[in-house]
C-alpha cells in the first residue's frame, strides 16, 4: 500500500493540484459503473462511456459485476 500511495502522490499531486490528504483516500474508482442504453426492442442505442467515477462502496461494485 505504501508503494501505491507514493506513486499516487508522484503522478497526481502536481497534475491535479491536490495535497496529500485529498489524494490519499479510501475511495474506490471504477470505469464500469455506467450501463449501456438499450431501446425497448433490446437494440443498443448508446454504449456506456468509460468514465472513472468514485464508487459508494465495495458492495456496490460487486453488484455491478455480477
Amino acid at each position: 500500500m505504501e508503494y501505491l500511495n507514493r506513486i499516487t502522490k508522484d503522478v497526481f499531486r502536481d497534475k491535479l493540484n491536490l495535497d496529500d490528504d485529498q489524494l490519499l483516500t479510501n475511495w474506490i474508482f471504477a470505469d464500469y459503473q455506467r450501463k449501456d442504453k438499450y431501446d425497448e426492442y433490446g437494440d443498443l442505442e448508446e454504449e456506456a462511456p468509460f468514465v472513472y467515477e468514485a464508487a459508494p462502496d465495495t458492495d456496490a461494485m460487486r453488484a455491478i459485476t455480477m
